[in-house]
């Protein structure tokens, strides 16, 4: 692996308050609020809705400032799943970046094409009906997501975008405050998908978001997710990290046990000493650092595709 000449680098988006600031205190000049409101379906409790929908759309304000962290440029190529009433998906519109979404819920769909008919004819946003997990979007080299999505989907929708081919360049997502901090990590701690998105690049909470950053407000604890790419990894080689983690990962098992059949004691033990871990310990103690090499070899031995 090398450090990535191709991938853009990480814009300042505020990153080091994680998990002390919210949106009301970022310290930058109210921008004024938009004069769009929902339609008035959109707003009545009667409106039918496929079952289990998340439906907490971000107020407008919040969406401006997520967006303006997020550093977004007049020529991005912006994925966005679950636009619900299209609050980030006016911001990234109004900073001219070009928008593909997906929405499942067809009242939302139908207020989506009425209020961004003039830049659906323009080919600047592209919006599907349908499910996200079905959704297979038109990937530009050096895309991002920015989204509001499901929470129920993050994992599968995080471990999909990282790798796509071509893969992202930054994700910012809003998230629940829990399933943030176990995509992120630590450096002392892992889960499946922390230790995949630390071996290309850095996941971080880049903000605290109060639970009346949606409408209606959250049951949860909210934040400002971000990741950017640093790392230049082939997909082949994430795709065989990936595949790994799935074993390593796989149950409450030492790591020597998880692996038994595809790595031997001797490469264990090699690799143990080379990244400081025990190999009798748990996955989620291995450096994340340390996994794609192990899936490299592993690769190179026929253990792994």
């Amino acid at each position: 692996m090398s450090r990535s000449n191709e991938q853009r680098p990480p814009r300042p988006a505020g990153a080091s308050n994680a998990g002390h600031s919210t949106a009301a205190d970022a310290g930058r000049p109210a921008r004024r609020r938009s004069g769009w409101r929902p339609p008035q379906a959109a707003r009545q409790p009667g409106v039918a809705v496929p079952v289990g929908l998340q439906q907490h759309d971000l107020r407008p304000q919040v969406a401006e400032d997520l967006i303006d962290r997020a550093g977004i440029d007049a020529d991005d190529a912006v994925v966005e799943v679950g636009p619900g009433l299209g609050a980030l998906t006016a911001a990234l519109l109004q900073r001219g970046a070009t928008v593909q979404a997906v929405e499942l819920d067809p009242a939302r769909i139908a207020h989506l094409n009425q209020r961004f008919s003039t830049e659906i004819a323009a080919g600047r946003l592209i919006l599907t009906a349908g499910d996200a997990r079905q959704w297979r979007p038109q990937l530009a080299e050096g895309w991002r997501a920015v989204a509001n999505p499901p929470f129920a989907l993050t994992s599968e929708l995080v471990r999909r975008w990282l790798l796509a081919d071509p893969p992202p360049f930054a994700l910012d997502l809003v998230l629940q405050r829990d399933a943030a901090l176990k995509l992120t990590g630590s450096d002392t701690e892992q889960t499946r998908s922390s230790a995949l998105l630390r071996s290309v690049g850095t996941p971080t909470v880049a903000l605290t978001l109060p639970r009346n950053a949606t409408l209606p407000p959250a049951h949860v604890d909210l934040c400002w997710w971000s990741f950017r790419r640093t790392l230049a990894v082939p997909p082949a080689d994430l795709a065989a990290t990936d595949a790994l983690l799935s074993h390593a990962f796989a149950g409450p098992h030492s790591l020597r046990a998880a692996l038994r059949g595809l790595a031997t004691g001797e490469q264990l033990r090699r690799h143990a000493r080379e990244f400081a871990y025990d190999p009798d310990g748990p996955a989620r103690a291995v450096p994340a650092t340390g996994w794609a090499p192990l899936a490299c070899l592993l690769k190179h031995c026929g253990k792994l595709r």
